[in-house]
């Protein structure tokens, strides 16, 4: 497999492959995939514990775990992992995993409950931290070598991409909106499709710093969005669904995520050179048994990851695109 380029090209078709289980599971999504082409995710073991993963060349091997659960959320191109893990999932401890061993990073200071969602090529991670209820306090973080809290204002650090960008939420007292926050320290708020009584979320970056998540319409709907050039363009829909997410962009602009009708009725789709593809239909070997529901990630080869049914069970599943 070759990285992609920009330009227009013959609209992509998919071979479907089955991450799988873990010995003993019953359940699995990815979350995220690298350039080499590995994959992280989580997934039931053979107690019923859910466990970050790691998918190689056929092979899903189980992390370690600080206690009952652990979720890998994302693998960056020197197989460094990040994600959170905890007795249970609502006092996590952010997580890095380095060649299958488990550093716990804790939590920062005045915040019991860290999660750890992403790391660039750097070693850089972003994440957030928060207090339990009553008082559930959230704020966006950087971690190097220690804990940086961001700009009060900024609540939730989804992606940071190679060059120090940093998108996610900030809260401006009223809404949350999406933004990026800058390596100059500059935290520029996004805005909305439908102006200043909405919400928008950033999700993810790339190279040339395009941004995409949600935003609500005027309708009140939640759409994806792609922000480039100052503005934030409105990715629609699938003929017949209401709303739409957008989680990840690749280096060439490939947009993927997923269509909703409803919360449960979900279909994955790939936005590619300004029209948006349901990813069911681009797949051409190894559907049978596969309903698929969201896209999470894709990389700089076109590869892509999710989860769906397979025969009733919540898989995951990797996509690689045909020559």
């Amino acid at each position: 497999m070759k990285r992609l380029t920009r330009g227009f090209q013959s609209v992509p078709s998919f071979e479907l492959v089955d991450i799988g289980l873990l010995p003993g599971g019953s359940y699995s999504i990815a979350w995220s995939i690298n350039n080499a082409g590995l994959v992280v995710g989580e997934a039931t073991n053979t107690q019923g514990k859910l466990r970050a993963f790691v998918w190689q060349a056929g092979q899903m091997t189980e992390l370690p775990a600080l206690g009952r659960v652990a979720v890998a959320r994302w693998i960056n191109d020197q197989g460094r992992i990040v994600g959170y893990s905890g007795a249970d999932l609502r006092y996590p401890h952010s997580c890095l995993w380095v060649n299958g061993e488990l550093i716990d990073l804790g939590v920062a200071p005045n915040y019991p409950i860290a999660w750890a969602l992403c790391i660039n090529n750097q070693g850089t991670l972003v994440g957030y931290v928060g207090r339990p209820r009553p008082n559930e306090a959230r704020r966006a973080f950087v971690y190097t070598n220690r804990y940086q809290l961001l700009p009060s204002a900024m609540k939730y650090a989804y992606a940071i991409n190679n060059n120090g960008w940093i998108v996610g939420v900030v809260y401006d007292g009223e809404r949350e909106k999406a933004a990026p926050y800058q390596p100059d320290g500059t935290l520029l708020e996004l805005g909305t499709l439908a102006g200043a009584n909405a919400r928008s979320v950033a999700l993810g970056i790339n190279a040339d710093n395009q941004i995409i998540g949600w935003s609500n319409t005027p309708d009140g709907r939640a759409r994806a969005f792609l922000w480039q050039n100052g503005q934030m363009v409105d990715l629609g829909t699938l003929p017949g669904y209401r709303e739409s997410t957008a989680v990840s962009i690749n280096d060439a602009g490939w947009i993927v995520g997923w269509a909703a009708k409803g919360e449960r009725q979900l279909m994955p789709v790939l936005w590619y050179d300004g029209q948006i593809y349901n990813l069911q239909y681009l797949v051409q070997h190894g559907l049978s048994g596969w309903t698929l529901r969201r896209a999470h990630a894709v990389n700089n080869l076109g590869q892509i990851v999710g989860y769906g049914f397979y025969r009733g069970r919540t898989r995951a599943f990797l996509l690689n695109p045909l020559p």
